[in-house]
C-alpha cells in the first residue's frame, strides 16, 4: 500500500502520485466560475453577488449587463451570504462567513466607503439567515449564542445604535424571514394540506389561506413579491427542472417566463422600481450566471459571463430524464425513480457508468453545471446516472417520509433497482459500475457497496455518515433533533438497535471493492470520527482503501486547491478501477 503523506493541509493515506497527465486533463474544466444573486444596492444600479476569482467565493459588484466585476471582500475562506442594505440612500451591506469550514457563521457589518468589515456576532456561535429591516436601520438573524443548540431570533444595530437584543427565545429551530410591512396579509408557500408546496395568500386577520398556485402539481421553490405588493415571482421545481412564474396577487393573470434554458435558478429579486426582475440560473451546459429581464418588454439582459475555463461549452452535454421501476408498487403499478442520464457521445458502447447519488436525504439531484460529470462524459467516456431515490423532496411529502426512520434501507433498494435497470440498457456495461456519494449520499454508497457490492467496481465516499448512532451523538448539538427526525432517536433502545445494525461499520466486512473516502477535519456535521473508523475497519478486512483528508475543510471541499486535488484523485481512482474492457456480466 501507498505510504501516508502530507501535502500542505492534505493527509494523504494509501493515495498513490497523481501523474501530471491527469492535472492536465482536469485544468481544462476546474477553472469555471458560478455567480450567485444576494441583492439589488441602494436605488438598484448595481447588482451584489458572489463569485471567485481566486481560492473561495467573495463579494462583488456588477453595475451593469456584462460589466467588471468589482471585488469587496478579499478572505480566505469563503462568504457565505450577503445581504445589501434596502435604504437606496445607503451604500451598505451584511454578510455571513466562517473558518476552516466549521459553520460556525459570523455575520459582518461592511460600509462601502469605510471598506473595513466589522464583527457583529460573538466569534463562536452560529449566526446567519441575515433580513434588512424595511427601513435599512436594524436587522435580524438567527444564534445559537444562548446554549449552542436551539435558534434564537435576534435583532442589532449595524450602525452602533442600540445594543442587539433577542426577539424570540424558543427551543428547536427559528428563523427570520421578513420584517412586517403595512398590510393585512402574507404571500407564502406552503405544503400544508398538500402533497406540494403551493403558493398561497394567508390573510392574517382570519386565517384564510387562498391557493394560487395549487393546480401544479410540484413544489413552489422560491418567492419573491414586487415592491408595491401587485405580482409575485414564484420558482417552480418541475422534476428537477426550475420553471419561473408570475402572478397576480389574487391568483389570476398567471403566466410562465418562457425562453428560460431547461436548468436551475437560484434566488429572484425584484428591482426597487418593481419592473425588473434578476435571478441567477444555471444549465448542465453552463455554470451560473445573472439575468435581469424587463417584465414590461420581455427583454432580458445578461449581467455576468461566467468561464468554463479551457473546456468547450459545444461539448458539454445536456442529460436525459429517465425514470425506472423500482420493487414496491403505486395504484397497482411499480413505483417509478426520476433519474437524470448523461450519456457520452463519442465513446464506443456499452459505456461504464457512474451512480451519483445526492445528499440530504431531503434534497434532490438538480440538472445544474456540473463540471466533474462533464468531464466523466467527455475525457472517460463514462454514462452518469444521478438518481432521486425515495426520500428526495420535490416530488411530495409522502415521497420524501419513504425512508425515515425504521425504512432508511429501502432508499438502498432503489439503487439495487438502478443496478437491475442499468443490466437492461445495451448501451451501459452492467460489469463496470461505481457509485459515489458525499453526506448522506456518502453513507448511501457505502450501504450500496455492502449490499450490491458483487454488481460494482468500486465506490467513492465523502463526508459520508459511517455509523448512525455515533453520528446523531456527536453531530452538533444544533442538528441532532433535526437529524433525528429524519433518522431515528439513538437514545431509544429499539431504534439504536437498528440503527446500529443497518450502519456500514457494522457491515464492512460485506465491502470487498476499492473504496476511496474524503473527509474535512472539521466537520460540524459529520464528524471526520465516522471516516475515521470506517477506513479502519474496511482496512482490518483487506479492503483497498485510498483516504484524504483536509485540515482546513469543513462539511465539504471548498478551496479551489483542495477540490481540485481531490477531483483528482478521484479521476485517477475511476481510471484504475472502473476502466477496463467492457463486459456485460456483473463483476
Amino acid at each position: 500500500m501507498t505510504e501516508p503523506r502530507q501535502q500542505g493541509s492534505l493527509s494523504l493515506d494509501g493515495i498513490p502520485e497523481i501523474p501530471d497527465r491527469v492535472g492536465e486533463r482536469t485544468r481544462r474544466y476546474q477553472n469555471t466560475r458560478y455567480a450567485t444573486l444576494y441583492g439589488w444596492l441602494g436605488a438598484g444600479e448595481e447588482l451584489l453577488i458572489g463569485t471567485r476569482f481566486g481560492e473561495t467565493n467573495q463579494l462583488h459588484l456588477v453595475s451593469q449587463p456584462g460589466g467588471a466585476r468589482r471585488q469587496l471582500t478579499f478572505f480566505d475562506g469563503p462568504v457565505w451570504l450577503g445581504r445589501a442594505n434596502p435604504n437606496p440612500s445607503h451604500r451598505d451591506l451584511l454578510f455571513i462567513k466562517d473558518e476552516g469550514g466549521s459553520e460556525a457563521y459570523q455575520v459582518y457589518y461592511l460600509d462601502l466607503d469605510e471598506g473595513q468589515p466589522v464583527l457583529m456576532t460573538d466569534g463562536v456561535s452560529r449566526n446567519s439567515d441575515i433580513v434588512w429591516s424595511n427601513r435599512g436601520d436594524r436587522f435580524a438573524h438567527y444564534s445559537t449564542v444562548r446554549n449552542g443548540r436551539d435558534l434564537d431570533v435576534w435583532v442589532a444595530d449595524p450602525h452602533g445604535g442600540a445594543a442587539p437584543r433577542c426577539v424570540l427565545e424558543a427551543e428547536g429551530y427559528w428563523f427570520p424571514v421578513a420584517w412586517s410591512p403595512d398590510g393585512q396579509g402574507l404571500f407564502v408557500a406552503s405544503d400544508q394540506g398538500t402533497e406540494y408546496r403551493t403558493l398561497r395568500y394567508l390573510d392574517l386577520s382570519t386565517g384564510e389561506q387562498r391557493h394560487l398556485t395549487g393546480d401544479i402539481p410540484w413544489d413552489v421553490t422560491d418567492l419573491e413579491v414586487s415592491p408595491c405588493g401587485d405580482l409575485i415571482a414564484a420558482v417552480v421545481d418541475e422534476d428537477g427542472a426550475s420553471r419561473l412564474y408570475l402572478v397576480g396577487p389574487d391568483g389570476t393573470d398567471r403566466r410562465r417566463i418562457e425562453g428560460l434554458p431547461m436548468g436551475v435558478m437560484g434566488r429572484v429579486l425584484f428591482h426597487p422600481g418593481g419592473r425588473l426582475l434578476a435571478f441567477g440560473i444555471e444549465t448542465p451546459r453552463a455554470p451560473r450566471d445573472i439575468y435581469v429581464v424587463d417584465l414590461d418588454t420581455g427583454e432580458m439582459a445578461r449581467w455576468t459571463d461566467s468561464e468554463v475555463g479551457g473546456a468547450s461549452r459545444a461539448a458539454m452535454v445536456e442529460p436525459e430524464l429517465v425514470h425506472y421501476p423500482t420493487f414496491d408498487e403505486v395504484d397497482g403499478a411499480a413505483r417509478q425513480i426520476s433519474c437524470y442520464w448523461y450519456r457520452p457521445s463519442a465513446t464506443p458502447e456499452p459505456t461504464p457508468v457512474v451512480v451519483q447519488i445526492h445528499g440530504g436525504p431531503e434534497s434532490q439531484f438538480l440538472p445544474s453545471f456540473d463540471w466533474f460529470h462533464q468531464f466523466l462524459v467527455n475525457e472517460l467516456g463514462v454514462s452518469v446516472l444521478a438518481p432521486n431515490v425515495r426520500g428526495s423532496t420535490g416530488y411530495g411529502k409522502a415521497f420524501a417520509a419513504l425512508d425515515n426512520g425504521l425504512r432508511r434501507e429501502d432508499s438502498v433498494r432503489d439503487i439495487g433497482a438502478l443496478l437491475d435497470w442499468v443490466g437492461q440498457q445495451p448501451s451501459l456495461d452492467a460489469g463496470r459500475v461505481a457509485v459515489m456519494g458525499a453526506s448522506y449520499g456518502g453513507y448511501m454508497a457505502l450501504a450500496s457497496m455492502i449490499h450490491y457490492g458483487d454488481r460494482l467496481r468500486c465506490g467513492l465516499c465523502c463526508v459520508g455518515i459511517g455509523n448512525f448512532v455515533t453520528f446523531l451523538e456527536n453531530t452538533k448539538g444544533y442538528r441532532q433533533d433535526l437529524r433525528r427526525t429524519e433518522y431515528g432517536d439513538e437514545r431509544e433502545p429499539e431504534m439504536r438497535a437498528f440503527l446500529e445494525r443497518i450502519s456500514p461499520t457494522a457491515r464492512a466486512a460485506a465491502i470487498t471493492r476499492p473504496m476511496l473516502m474524503s473527509q474535512g477535519l472539521n466537520d460540524p456535521r459529520v464528524p471526520a470520527s465516522e471516516a475515521e473508523q470506517m477506513v479502519a475497519t474496511m482496512r482490518e478486512h483487506g479492503v483497498e482503501v485510498w483516504y484524504m483528508v483536509a485540515a482546513d475543510e469543513g462539511h465539504g471541499f471548498l478551496k479551489k486547491a483542495n477540490a481540485d486535488f481531490l477531483a483528482d484523485v478521484q479521476v485517477l481512482f475511476l481510471e484504475e478501477h472502473l476502466a477496463g474492457e467492457p463486459r456485460r456480466e456483473a463483476p
